[in-house]
């Protein structure tokens, strides 16, 4: 496994009539100049001819239905996936408005990369807080603060510690009802999961059943919409502009000196996970992606996901 790297006004044709007024007063049978830049209505050859009309109650055309662009969208979101290896990628998203979902792809066996962070913390958070409160120390909301925001390995692995190595996550999983979940064996950026589970893990940041209190979720939430800048790319290209992004991604270089399963000649995880707004509705979405040749191929193949994939759910 190798390090991550640090990342005018439209011109109109004159009528008809009066041009020919024009023409018969002037003596001239030659059309009016047309405007810079503008080509002649008419060429020299060309006779007028009467527009068709158009009748004022005629009804324009709706476009597609919801249904239709539904169907356009998750067309798009399976032939990008038919057209990779099968288990390369894993989506999900809900729209909380509508409560209308959407997954496709592997059920299992994805890679998170540093999206196991959010994990972490998450973890972390169910087994400190207090009623009120997080019940985090002033060193472990700095650890906390660096590991989401920066997405710092170093805060990442101390707080994993923190909160009870493998079993602690195990533990989560179970509390957020993460079925397709297993802690990584050599190290947590491989903690295999899907999509689908992803969205329980955001679920839980906006649910007020949720395991984490008011306070936790806060917090959370204030750090994932603090992420630095060159770490925002993923869901948040399908959000309406102006808008929140919330989001924690992953992206990991992995090489064939892990354990069994856990090797993939150097090729690239980059996974997405983040609640946004999209065509006003708030939407949880989860992109996880591997085997890709590069970093910059994963955040393409991420970002070309989930523009239909909001989409999908909005429509």
């Amino acid at each position: 496994m190798t390090g991550q790297p640090a990342r005018p006004r439209p011109w109109r044709v004159p009528a008809l009539a009066a041009v020919a007024a024009a023409a018969a007063l002037t003596g001239c049978s030659s059309m009016p100049a047309s405007p810079a830049g503008q080509p002649s209505p008419l060429t020299s050859t060309q006779h007028p001819r009467v527009a068709p009309s158009v009748s004022a109650s005629s009804p324009a055309d709706p476009g597609p239905s919801p249904a239709q662009v539904r169907a356009i969208d998750a067309g798009r979101i399976r032939a990008l996936i038919r057209s990779h290896p099968t288990g390369s990628i894993s989506v999900a998203a809900l729209d909380l408005t509508t409560g209308r979902r959407f997954a496709a792809g592997a059920t299992s066996g994805m890679w998170t990369a540093s999206a196991y962070k959010l994990f972490v913390l998450e973890s972390l958070l169910m087994n400190r807080q207090a009623p009120g409160t997080t019940g985090l120390s002033s060193y472990e909301i700095s650890s906390a603060t660096t590991m989401i925001e920066n997405s710092d390995n170093v805060a990442g692995y101390e707080l994993w510690e923190d909160a009870g190595g493998n079993p602690a996550l195990s533990s989560a999983a179970d509390r957020l009802g993460m079925t397709d979940t297993t802690p990584g064996v050599s190290d947590p950026t491989f903690t295999a999961t899907s999509g689908s589970d992803c969205l329980l893990l955001l679920q839980a940041l906006v649910d007020r059943q949720s395991p984490l209190n008011a306070a936790s979720r806060r917090f959370v939430l204030q750090l994932m919409a603090g992420v630095e800048a060159d770490q925002r790319w993923g869901v948040g290209v399908a959000a309406d502009k102006g808008t929140t992004v919330y989001n924690k991604n992953g992206w990991l270089s992995i090489d064939n000196s892990n354990a069994p399963g856990e090797n993939d000649n150097d090729l690239w995880a980059v996974t997405s996970l983040g609640i946004i707004t999209s065509s006003g509705d708030r939407v949880l979405m989860a992109v996880l992606t591997r085997h890709n040749p590069s970093f910059d191929v994963g955040v393409t193949l991420v970002q070309h996901l989930a523009k239909p994939l909001a989409g999908y759910v909005t429509a």
